[in-house]
């Protein structure tokens, strides 16, 4: 008995022992199972809480291959003539104006402009006639197109009013750029920006040099606008690098280079003062997190949750980080066709440059004041403000170039908008400009002449 209990006890105690065991086996395994349970629930919500958006965007636009165009202007003299005419490749008829010029010089400066073009579409001289009336001013142009030798003579026609012009000469440029102080504030974001591009592609040395602008008044308003920018070495007045404006009708003007720099691409993809470029054109995914609202089954009002959406598509625009509020700017002048709220552009300007150009400005936190459908807007007038609104990360101008609804992307050298050439039908215009320009500079160096003889 006393074996049989004692073995009774031991039974006993083992299948506690294994009883309890299973029992932590069990619990453990419970657990475990819900622990997994809880792990696949909780992918399952992340995954339904991540919505993949995929973004339809426009192809890129197809853009005519263009041409550069190299200006120059100056005094003519015999050594003068001789370099143009071979850099022109121009036959100079020997009854010419030119001819009688080499021959006798009329003045200490005979003004002249020209025009080069690679590749060639049409060379052009332009310069005043020696043989002017008194008290009148007339002019010729002599150029020659691809398939022609000889160089083809025509009248010229002077822009008039050269008293109306106004030049502001600036003090020393320093490396980061120009003293604005004495620039009109409307047209201090152009010369700012064409200045430091100018000292950037001569790489004179700033403290040598100076700006002098050259102002004409706008007909359209009260104010001036430019009709020149020289970068001039302050030592022998010599012009190392000009900026001249070319308006047009309906479409947008521009500027042309004596050393064939493309400022107009410089000032089409520079809406902002910004800090970096974030982002520019190619395949992206862009990630947000999103309040939202969606519906209940047993209540009747919706509850919010976060989702995540997943943006997928052709980034077709450039993106500049700025703090929110910092200006944005028309990078040209245009008619502005949308500012509103517009899905992931968020706050979206739209403004319209004619032939089917447009620019976009996203993501902005406000609109500038009279900014709406209709308003017509000049180059560098305040149309919004930086933001971060729509589908954004953080505060940064989304921007864009359009044409026909296809995309440009302007860091693309090969990619030239129609308004940044110069038509051959428009160098009778751009070298009258010139030779303006130039008769403006002459009489000021005889009048400064005279006085220090007086």
């Amino acid at each position: 008995m006393k074996l049989s209990a004692t073995l009774l006890l031991s039974l006993t105690i083992g299948l506690s022992v294994q009883m309890m065991a299973h029992s932590a086996t069990h619990n453990s395994n419970v657990k475990s199972s819900s622990k997994a349970t809880a792990v696949n629930k909780g992918k399952k919500a992340g995954q339904r809480n991540v919505v993949v958006q995929q973004m339809r965007s426009p192809p890129a636009a197809t853009l005519a291959a263009g041409h550069d165009t190299v200006l120059e202007s100056g005094c003519l003299d015999s050594e003068k003539i001789a370099q143009i005419k071979n850099r022109l490749q121009l036959e100079m008829p020997t009854a010419s104006p030119v001819s009688a010029l080499q021959a006798s010089p009329s003045s200490p400066c005979q003004p002249y402009s020209v025009a080069v073009t690679t590749p060639m579409v049409r060379n052009a001289l332009a310069l005043i006639a020696p043989d002017s009336a008194e008290g009148q001013t007339a002019a010729l142009m002599f150029s020659r197109s691809a398939p022609s030798s000889n160089a083809n003579p025509s009248p010229l026609q002077l822009p008039t009013g050269t008293e109306a012009l106004r030049q502001i000469t600036t003090a020393s440029l320093r490396p980061e750029g120009v003293d604005l102080q004495d620039i009109p504030a409307h047209l201090q974001w152009e010369v700012d920006l064409i200045a430091k591009q100018m000292v950037s592609a001569v790489k004179p040395e700033p403290a040598a040099h100076h700006l002098r602008l050259t102002l004409t008044p706008d007909s359209e308003s009260a104010s001036e606008k430019i009709y020149a920018i020289e970068l001039i070495e302050s030592a022998t007045g010599n012009r190392a690098e000009i900026a001249v404006w070319l308006d047009r009708i309906h479409v947008p003007g521009a500027y042309f280079s004596m050393q064939g720099v493309d400022y107009e691409r410089l000032l089409w993809k520079s809406p902002v003062q910004f800090t970096r470029i974030s982002r520019g054109v190619g395949p992206s995914v862009t990630t947000v997190s999103r309040r939202v609202a969606v519906k209940s089954r047993n209540k009747a009002k919706p509850r919010m949750v976060i989702r995540t959406l997943k943006v997928k598509g052709h980034h077709i625009g450039i993106d500049f980080a700025a703090p929110i509020g910092t200006p944005v700017v028309a990078v040209a002048d245009g008619e502005i066709i949308h500012a509103s709220f517009n899905g992931g552009y968020g706050n979206l300007v739209i403004v319209d440059h004619g032939e089917g150009h447009h620019t976009y400005y996203a993501h902005l936190s406000g609109y500038a004041k009279d900014i709406k459908p209709g308003t017509l807007v000049r180059r560098g007038e305040e149309i919004g403000y930086v933001g971060s609104t729509g589908f954004s990360t953080g505060p940064h101008l989304h921007f864009e170039i359009r044409k026909e609804g296809l995309f440009i992307d302007p860091a693309v050298k090969e990619n030239k908008l129609k308004f940044w050439t110069l038509d051959a039908q428009e160098q009778p215009q751009i070298l009258a400009r010139l030779l303006r320009l130039q008769m403006v500079q002459s009489q000021a160096a005889v009048v400064s002449r005279l006085s220090r003889m007086d």
